[in-house]
């Protein structure tokens, strides 16, 4: 579950976003259905970049996720200045391959709004978990030789 990025990017979308926000969902492909689970509003789903331009010179405030390079052919094009304001490495799918990979070498998924950049846009991946220290008790007494 941990390297799934729709929870943790939803959950952001839903405390950080205005209720007035257009929320978008641009080439998340089988993430959509999660994404708007977790951002529990309707959302808009594009997959071409006319289509999100389009949607983006709509008036008001815009949240948008999407995997980094679809950022990457975005800004140039974009109407609106775009800011990340939440990043998040994630599998792109939960079965095959994609699971073997290394963390380093999944993707990046982003959150980008055309507005100033909430100040509570904090870190952009998760810390990592932290183990519990395991009892001792019941344990047999170490032994010194």
């Amino acid at each position: 579950e941990a390297a799934k990025p729709m929870k943790d990017l939803g959950l952001w979308v839903a405390a950080n976003a205005p209720a007035d926000a257009t929320v978008t969902a641009y080439r998340l492909e089988r993430w959509n259905t999660s994404y708007r689970f977790y951002v529990d509003r309707r959302i808009q789903a594009t997959e071409s970049l006319d289509e999100t331009l389009e949607l983006m010179r709509r008036p008001g405030p815009h949240f948008m996720v999407m995997p980094q390079d679809a950022l990457d052919e975005l800004r140039p094009r974009s109407p609106k200045p775009l800011h990340v304001v939440r990043e998040r490495r994630g599998l792109t799918n939960t079965n095959g391959r994609g699971l073997r990979k290394k963390r380093d070498e999944w993707p990046n998924y982003v959150v980008v709004t055309t507005e100033a950049p909430p100040a509570s846009a904090g870190p952009t991946d998760p810390p990592a978990r932290r183990t519990r220290a395991r009892s001792s008790a019941g344990a047999a007494p170490s032994r010194a030789q």
